[in-house]
């Protein structure tokens, strides 16, 4: 019994010399590992640091110096292109100063503006023989129904000035046609003898004036024309502008001419025909007029409308004083290039030729 206990303890003590050292090794062994895998794993991370930011670096210094290679080819590119005639070439154009570059709009601004003087050449001379036409009409009308006269009665008007609205009572003798006295008659559903007959003969407006004065200020008793939608009788076209200057159509008429052209009746422009009316003393005693709108030509209005030259230009109709006739822009119809566009260097030119004007630092060109 005594052996046993013996071999147990015997047993248990060789066991224990064999577990323990086995145990304080591999304790040790485990923590030399770790500590070795930490060093490892830091060694390396220090070392992929290194090598990354050293990538990174040369590659920063790659591209910085490529960037400054092209900074410097894209300044040397300048400093040639601005010593260069191209650019100067360039800018130039930009201004509106190459003339070579300008010879080529002016060319198509004078090829476009011959031809719409042609067009309105060739209108013109169709409308003036329609007018005359028309006037022939209107007089043959009026001789038809006893001619017109001035009775020994007299009655009042009250006259409006066409170019001031200015309002006045006037007495003039009573104008008669026949035995038709052309009275203040202002409603369209009222027939007026002459005009309206005549009217439907023409397609055109048709009006007869009275003499009111020595000066040879002329009124309208009989129209076709409107003011507010009413016959616009009573207005008169004065024998002087209020600057003074002379009624060309009143001259011609007091001279016992034919006028043909622009006129402005009433309230707007006209292409129209007068002719003279005189007594049995050979007196200028009134008128007789036959017209058309200037407005109503459609087609050079849609001309100048649609017509572009070059990017941004365009064609203009004025008259002989300046006055803008037809423009792309409705609103600028009736402007005075020189009074409100202060246009006043185009004053004195008369030929057809190129005006070159500076606005903005932008060279700009008019066909005249």
């Amino acid at each position: 019994m005594r052996n046993k206990s013996l071999k147990f303890k015997l047993s248990i003590i060789c066991l224990g010399l064999v577990i323990v050292p086995t145990i304080i090794i591999g304790g040790f062994s485990f923590r030399q590992f770790s500590i070795f895998g930490k060093n490892t794993v830091k060694e390396t991370y220090a070392a992929l640091k290194e090598q990354t930011l050293a990538v990174i670096h040369a590659g920063i210094k790659s591209d910085r110096q490529m960037v400054i290679d092209i900074v410097e080819k894209v300044e040397r590119d300048v400093k040639r292109l601005s010593e260069s005639n191209s650019f100067n070439g360039y800018l130039a154009a930009r201004r509106g100063k190459n003339e070579m570059l300008n010879r080529v709009p002016e060319k198509e601004a004078a090829s476009v503006s011959n031809s719409i003087l042609q067009v309105c050449i060739a209108q013109r001379r169709v409308l003036y023989q329609k007018l005359s036409t028309d006037l022939a009409v209107l007089e043959k009308i009026l001789m038809s129904n006893g001619g017109a006269e001035l009775s020994g009665l007299t009655t009042q008007w009250d006259v409006i000035n066409q170019q001031t609205n200015e309002k006045e009572q006037i007495i003039l003798p009573v104008f008669q046609v026949g035995f038709d006295v052309m009275s203040n008659t202002i409603e369209f559903d009222e027939n007026v003898p002459v005009v309206d007959e005549a009217q439907e003969l023409i397609n055109g407006t048709c009006s007869i004036f009275q003499r009111m004065n020595e000066h040879g200020d002329m009124m309208l008793v009989a129209t076709t024309l409107k003011s507010n939608n009413k016959r616009a009788t009573s207005f008169y076209m004065p024998a002087f502008y209020a600057n003074g200057e002379v009624n060309p159509i009143i001259s011609s008429i007091l001279k016992d001419e034919k006028y043909k052209g622009r006129a402005y009746i009433v309230n707007d422009w006209f292409i129209s025909a007068f002719k003279a009316i005189k007594d049995e003393n050979d007196e200028v005693i009134g008128m007789i007029n036959v017209g058309a709108k200037e407005t109503d030509n459609v087609s050079l209005i849609d001309l100048v409308h649609h017509t572009i030259i070059g990017k941004t230009g365009y064609p203009v109709i004025l008259d002989s004083k300046g006055n803008i006739i037809i423009h792309p822009n409705n609103q600028m119809a009736g402007k005075n290039i020189f009074s409100d566009l202060s246009l006043n260097n185009l004053k004195e030119r008369k030929d057809m030729d190129f005006i070159h004007l500076t606005i903005q630092d932008i060279s700009l060109f008019i066909r005249l």
